[in-house]
């Protein structure tokens, strides 16, 4: 008996708490939320990258004597604030929070400027100040032109409904990997308590693990050999 392709489909979507009447076109709630982009992520990163272009164009500026060197100065402090403001990760929309290292007191003083920091607007504005003595000379203009592209992904984010939400550092989801040490025996491998035993006992193993493994490549019509009549094997 064959089976309705139509019912098959409903049942699926009834076990992701969504039905569908034919002919009826609806996204699932999963596919929604994967297809959700964060732009206040991006932001981050790109903002933080601007700010460090921003503060390498300022000394560079301020040290060679460029004209209008005075701006390049007010770049050099303008580079150190918005690193300190971007440093910080925020939580994403689904709760997780990855935090970058020693974020701690960062965090702190992005959490005391308030809405200036929290709301993304507000954040945008303030980094669009803080770019604009850049385009005043030559050393720095690449630094504030990186900085506008920021301000536009934050408006972006703020359109989206993002805001910043500060998060523990102590509740990291990073996981620790292990870091393993490469095997070095062959496989097929035996289990690790076997495999600290004497020097007869390896060779008695390693043979009854070619046998196993020439075993599994024999005919099914052919009788296959139990371990247990191998004496040889068995001998201490």
């Amino acid at each position: 008996m064959k089976k309705d392709p139509a019912s098959s489909q409903t049942s699926v979507k009834r076990t992701l708490g969504q039905v569908t009447c034919p002919g009826q076109v609806t996204c699932l709630p999963a596919v929604k939320k994967m297809g959700r982009t964060e732009w206040a992520m991006w932001a981050n990163e790109h903002a933080l990258l601007s700010g460090v272009v921003l503060t390498l164009g300022g000394v560079v500026g301020t040290a060679a004597q460029f004209p209008n060197w005075q701006f390049a100065a007010a770049s050099l402090g303008a580079g150190l604030l918005v690193m300190l403001i971007e440093y910080p990760r925020g939580k994403k929309m689904n709760g997780g929070f990855h935090p970058r290292r020693g974020q701690g007191c960062p965090q702190a003083c992005t959490v005391i400027l308030g809405p200036i920091t929290r709301n993304y607007i507000c954040r945008s504005l303030l980094l669009a100040l803080l770019s604009a003595p850049g385009y005043l000379t030559l050393a720095t203009i690449l630094g504030s032109i990186s900085l506008a592209i920021s301000v536009l992904f934050y408006l972006l984010a703020a359109i989206r409904g993002e805001s910043w939400q500060p998060g523990h550092t102590g509740d990291s989801k990073h996981e620790k990997i292990s870091q393993d040490t490469e095997p070095k025996i062959p496989p097929p491998r035996t289990p690790e308590e076997l495999r600290q035993g004497s020097l007869l006992q390896r060779l008695q193993l390693g043979r009854v693990s070619k046998l196993i493994a020439s075993s599994g490549s024999r005919r099914p019509g052919k009788r296959q050999v139990p371990l247990t009549e191998t004496s040889p094997l068995v001998e201490s």
